[in-house]
């Protein structure tokens, strides 16, 4: 993993956010969208692609659903069907202003 200084500054470069995940055995250090800052069609366009990560996610669903591997495909389902739900609530304030305002 590249160290915490070449990924803030990465951060920065690219307008991300560092997000901090516990995975139940450490944490998992990643970039990912400010969603704050996309403007609506850009926000469209990265819940379409949420929802292609989320179809695409929910096809490998493992067969034990008591096994360490469907725990954490578990997480990421409920990760991915959280983001999608920010995306959604940000177009909808986007929206509601957009209507207010004219």
């Amino acid at each position: 993993m590249e160290n915490f200084d070449e990924l803030v500054d990465r951060a920065l470069e690219e307008g991300k956010l560092i997000k901090l995940t516990n995975n139940g055995a450490g944490w998992d250090v990643s970039l990912d969208e400010d969603i704050e800052e996309m403007s609506e069609e850009e926000l469209k366009e990265y819940l379409t692609s949420l929802e292609q990560r989320l179809e695409e996610l929910s096809d490998e669903e493992p067969e034990d659903d008591d096994s360490d591997e469907y725990e954490t495909w578990a997480d990421a389902h409920e990760d991915l069907e959280d983001c999608i739900d920010e995306v959604k609530e940000l177009l909808e304030e986007k929206g509601d202003r957009k209507s207010g305002s004219a």
